[in-house]
């Protein structure tokens, strides 16, 4: 298979995936993938990639909910589960997003969150896939700008069950509009409010790059397209962003 890598890091293993959508329906997500995926490659691959768009069929079904005070999981849920369980070789579910399955309040109550991770981390270890769970982030302020992965993860919304439950978090925050221009005019793509974001792992139980990525969004397909060597290639000639990038270095190796 073709090196594939995604939000900087090398996909190593490749198998069968569940996406589950709450909020976009059939004909987008036929849209998107026709986009993505013009040449119709995803059909070399013996591979499935099944998609349930929630809105087509019957509407969202909570896969955790508050029953004064118990968390339980909904019988909807569980009739699908057993047949995600007789798949094989799958290596990867999405839920998109989490407050549209989530009937309890991850946001306040730390008891919520813990319940979450734990029922993902127990369809992980069951199923043998990652669970991937799409989330957003509290809105700042007009002037406000994200400098760092600290400060992104503490913007991820809910408590701090949430981040400290799961073995991995990446965020990805937009870039503010003056960077944003400078960016695009460097590139030599056209510069569009929502085009430019930076993103990192901002929570990880294992080894993994803490090095923020730079990503342009493609117009056609929506897609952000990582750019961050281009992006650095660009600053390399800059004495000054080289000698930077050593003390960020140094400082990086000091602390681990």
């Amino acid at each position: 298979k073709p090196m594939t890598t995604a939000f900087g890091g090398l996909v190593k293993e490749f198998g069968n995936v569940v996406i589950f959508t709450a909020e976009d329906d059939e004909a987008e997500m036929h849209r998107r993938i026709d986009r993505l995926d013009p040449d119709m490659e995803r059909l070399r691959y013996a591979y499935d990639l099944k998609i349930v768009p929630l809105p087509n069929v019957g509407g969202v079904f909570p896969i955790l909910s508050d029953m004064n005070g118990e968390f339980t999981t909904s019988q909807e849920f569980e009739k699908i589960y057993e047949q995600i369980l007789n798949m094989q070789d799958l290596k990867l579910i999405v839920f998109d997003p989490l407050a549209s399955f989530v009937h309890a309040d991850v946001n306040a109550d730390p008891a919520a969150g813990a319940a979450l991770t734990g029922l993902l981390a127990q369809i992980a270890t069951e199923t043998g896939a990652s669970v991937l769970m799409c989330h957003h982030m509290t809105k700042v302020k007009d002037d406000a700008v994200i400098k760092t992965p600290e400060q992104a993860r503490n913007l991820i919304r809910g408590t701090s069950a949430l981040v400290d439950g799961v073995r991995s978090a990446f965020a990805l925050w937009q870039v503010d509009t003056a960077r944003g221009q400078k960016t695009c005019e460097r590139l030599g793509v056209p510069y569009q409010r929502n085009t430019c974001f930076d993103g990192a792992v901002v929570k990880s139980n294992g080894p993994a790059s803490r090095n923020v990525r730079h990503f342009i969004r493609d117009s056609y397909t929506g897609l952000l397209v990582d750019k961050t060597e281009q992006i650095e290639a660009l600053d390399s000639g800059s004495a000054r962003e080289v000698k930077l990038d050593a003390m960020y270095n140094w400082i990086v190796e000091c602390e681990d």
